[in-house]
């Protein structure tokens, strides 16, 4: 089992996997709200006065569902992580701060619970689910640092998500930082294509990571219709937000230095 470790702080805390930082509480909306709050606008607009229904992969800490819990549009969040520590943890240490997301009391901050919680390996999972069940998928997994932790990153990976999505449906998965791990960033963008996607690639500044030299963080959002720039501008932003504001749409754009890469990298697939 992987080694959790929470260190407490003056404005919270930090916790980490292995070592490695996932989130600090002091800037950890600015990760939390860029990866969630595009993907469940967009899917509000394709989906109108529809009860959504989300799938998280990963994100046991209960910080994407708090972000997603913020629109009144969804009807239901699925979440499945494969670590039950985590979970746990997001229903206790990390609830002052997800607003009690994944707690099953109907009084929490966020209102009614619409969230079920499933404690799973997510390619399992995903690959069980049948067709055309989702509006909207949210992947917010840890860095992968072996071979066997890419596989949620694969041909094989976005091609389910896909199978899974409603006609139109919305995917936004974190990926890695296109500043220090530009070949990495641009092999996953490949990925999506490949996976017949429209994919639009996005970066964000988040403060603690860049402490820890991790770069700017990288995310992707991708549909197998066009993510037409219309869509983009008519996003409405809930209301509450920590950190997100309405010049979001600067994180589409990248250097040419960084973006000259994007067609020289080989797709990821569990055989290669």
């Amino acid at each position: 089992m992987p080694s959790l470790f929470v260190e407490n702080h003056t404005q919270g805390l930090a916790f980490y996997i292995n070592g490695d930082l996932q989130f600090d509480t002091a800037d950890e909306a600015i990760y939390h709200e860029h990866l969630v709050v595009p993907a469940i606008a967009l899917t509000i607009q394709r989906f109108p006065n529809q009860p959504l229904r989300i799938l998280v992969c990963g994100g046991g800490d209960g910080l994407a569902v708090r972000d997603i819990l913020r629109f009144p549009q969804v009807g239901e969040v699925t979440l499945v992580d494969y670590d039950p520590d985590v979970v746990e943890l997001g229903r206790t240490v990390f609830a002052p701060y997800n607003l009690g997301s994944l707690l099953e009391e109907p009084n929490t901050a966020l209102g009614e619970n619409r969230v079920t919680v499933h404690t799973h390996e997510a390619f399992e999972f995903v690959s069980a689910l049948p067709n055309r069940c989702y509006h909207a998928v949210i992947c917010d997994f840890t860095f992968p640092t072996s071979p066997e932790a890419t596989c949620v990153y694969s041909l094989e990976w976005f091609q389910q998500l896909q199978r899974i999505l409603d006609s139109g449906g919305v995917i936004a998965t974190n990926g890695v930082s296109p500043e220090r791990n530009t070949t990495g960033f641009w092999c996953l963008y490949q990925t999506l294509l490949a996976a017949q996607l429209c994919a639009k690639p996005m970066k964000v500044k988040i403060a603690s990571f860049e402490r820890h030299d991790y770069g700017e963080w990288g995310f992707f959002l991708a549909s197998k219709s066009p993510i037409l720039r219309s869509e983009l501008e008519a996003i409405v932003l809930p209301n509450h937000l920590q950190e997100m504001s309405s010049d979001w749409r600067s994180t589409f754009r990248f250097s040419s230095e960084i973006a000259s890469d994007r067609h020289s990298v080989s797709v990821h697939t569990l055989d290669h």
